[in-house]
């Protein structure tokens, strides 16, 4: 009569589902028949599990759900396993499926972008920092040189440079932040297109014309500037992927009222239209590529593209109450046609009249790790008669603060050792009613949401003038009194 244990391994070897026991040292404990003709090897021919499974010492036990090389007969699986833990630390490993080789590109694009994500927003954490010292600069210059001049006009230029740099940096942010939560919302068309396009600008070959004529006026929609910037990158880099030597790409914009021939009932939903049109004098598509365009991952480039682009662009179109038309010949190049309803622009409250730099004569904490940026809110805070105490890192700035409390703490969002939201803990434990405005070239929203939940008076983007600080800070002041 079989023992207990010779029972139990034979129900084990029964079962259908491929399994594998693991000890606490990564040995081989049992294996059954279902995971040997998954593997396609004879049963009892494993003794070393590093056989079947070469990574086994490397893998994170701690996840219970993996996806690893195993190696077949002839061939190697990429599989997902489920990890379960058993008494005396052993581990019990069942095989939830094979990977397949699309699965596992699409896992690779995800990681791609999520690192694109985070490069991007540690490059513009740092770009800020540098705009915010040259705008910072530059605006207590102007303020000192009066209202006329020669140097003022240099100023002005360098400022309004400094400032379309800095929307280029929030365009990269805005279309590779994975985290990025859109919120539709009224924007100048026109002027989003026209920064965009300086962007591809820089990064397409001069080789190809690149074109973009926009009207001088404003034209608003409901949308997000993410994903406005997104169509026109994805139907400006399809037109310059279709043109296969030297060629052309232009982009127009233009208000459109008679939209009704693009809707089944024959009647526009909204009185007016803006239209993007994009138009390139490459390869063009043929009537049968033409009824795929919009499909999903499919692609006429071959390893080169993705299948996505025009896909993307079509849910995008489609989410804002928009429509996508495309007019293409073999040999004589494409035309994408994107309408997107037009709104009115919210009218402006107040008036436009320039204010009056604010002063003040409160103490005034400011902690931030890049000296530059102390440096121009220093000066230019002093110079308003503001007394002004500036640290380079929360843990300094918290023992500052310990010795007198400040009336207002410029808090910068990422240091090292000592993050924003942490000093800024520390800093209500000394003292519950601190008043701290957060500034930052970039920083997750839930950091800048927790602060403001729990008592932050404001926040502040990098980069920013010296006006536009002077005010926040006046306000917040006066808040407090």
């Amino acid at each position: 009569m079989p023992s207990i244990n010779e029972y139990l391994l034979s129900i084990f070897d029964e079962l259908k589902q491929p399994l594998l026991i693991v000890s606490p040292k990564n040995e081989l404990q049992g294996i059954n028949r279902a995971f040997c003709d998954f593997l396609g090897i004879a049963p009892n021919s494993v003794k070393k599990i590093a056989k079947i499974w070469p990574g086994i010492e490397a893998t994170d036990w701690s996840d219970s759900h993996m996806v690893v090389q195993l190696q077949g007969n002839s061939e190697t699986i990429t599989a997902r396993l489920s990890v379960n833990p058993l008494d005396g630390g052993d581990k019990l490993v069942r095989v939830v499926g094979r990977v397949s080789s699309g699965e596992i590109l699409s896992s690779l694009h995800d990681q791609r972008i999520s690192t694109l994500g985070q490069l991007a927003g540690g490059v513009a954490h740092d770009f800020n920092n540098i705009l915010t010292g040259i705008l910072g600069h530059v605006s207590f210059l102007k303020a000192s040189a009066g209202h006329e001049g020669v140097q003022l006009e240099s100023l002005t230029a360098i400022e309004d440079g400094a400032r379309r740099a800095s929307l280029i940096t929030q365009q990269i942010l805005n279309f590779s932040r994975a985290d990025h939560q859109e919120k539709p919302e009224r924007i100048d068309i026109c002027s989003c297109i026209s920064r965009t396009f300086l962007l591809l600008r820089g990064a397409i070959s001069p080789r190809y014309e690149l074109v973009c004529s926009v009207p001088d006026k404003q034209f608003w929609v409901l949308a997000d500037e993410g994903k406005l910037a997104q169509i026109l990158i994805n139907l400006v880099m399809n037109a310059k992927d279709a043109i296969t030597t030297n060629g052309s790409v232009r982009v127009s914009l233009d208000e459109i009222k008679d939209t009704n021939r693009l809707f089944k009932n024959g009647e526009s939903p909204a009185p007016s239209y803006i239209c993007i049109k994009v138009v390139d004098d490459g390869c063009g598509m043929s009537e049968e590529v033409l009824k795929r365009a919009f499909e999903p991952y499919y692609s006429t480039k071959k390893d080169k593209g993705t299948g996505l682009g025009l896909a993307t662009v079509d849910t995008i179109v489609k989410l804002y109450g928009g429509v996508l038309e495309i007019d293409s010949k073999l040999g004589k190049g494409t035309t994408v046609s994107v309408y997107l309803p037009l709104v009115q622009k919210e009218e402006a409250t107040g008036t436009d009249t320039p204010k009056r730099i604010p002063r003040g004569d409160e103490r005034i904490l400011i902690i931030d790790d890049e000296a530059p940026v102390r440096s121009v809110l220093g000066v230019s805070l002093e110079h308003l008669g503001y007394t002004v105490f500036q640290a380079a890192s929360g843990d300094e700035g918290i023992d500052a603060y310990k010795k007198e409390p400040f009336d207002l703490v410029l808090l910068d969002m990422i240091m090292p050792n000592k993050t924003g939201p942490e000093t800024f803990v520390e800093l209500q434990t000394i003292d519950p009613d601190v008043s701290v405005l957060i500034i930052s070239g970039y920083a997750a929203p839930e950091a800048i949401d927790f602060i403001l939940k729990k008592g932050g008076k404001g926040f502040i983007p990098k980069p920013f003038t010296i006006q536009e600080l002077a005010h926040q800070v006046r306000d917040t002041l006066d808040e407090d009194l």
